[in-house]
């Protein structure tokens, strides 16, 4: 498997299982990607997974950006009883986390020899 082929795959598993555990423990459906993610986490597991689990903040991100996405409609409302949260805490949080993560990775992926 490539390296990038890994890290997307790593990130992919984070998502899975953060949403299963988050979602799972409200008692919605998400528990049922538990699963899911287990298998992943089993199948890169297996081969080296040193930087590319750095993939797992990647991962994080991702689901912080689909926060902000959900709530891109949510405007200033005078009573301060708003639903939803404001998306551009999410946004920041999703771009620290991406950059982070991508630049550790070409960092550490730089600095490591193949096997």
């Amino acid at each position: 498997m490539k390296p990038l082929a890994r890290f997307v795959g790593w990130a992919a598993t984070a998502a899975v299982l953060v949403i299963g555990v988050i979602d799972g423990a409200a008692g919605g459906p998400g528990l049922f990607l538990l699963p899911f993610g287990i298998v992943l986490l089993i199948i890169l597991g297996r081969d080296r997974v040193w930087p590319d689990v750095l993939g797992t903040v990647s991962g994080v991100g991702a689901l912080c950006l689909l926060v902000a996405y959900f709530n891109r409609d949510r405007g200033t409302c005078a009573s301060g009883a708003c639903p939803g949260v404001a998306p551009a805490p999410w946004l920041l949080s999703d771009a620290l986390l991406l950059a982070c993560s991508i630049a550790a990775y070409i960092v550490v992926r730089g600095r490591t020899t193949t096997v």
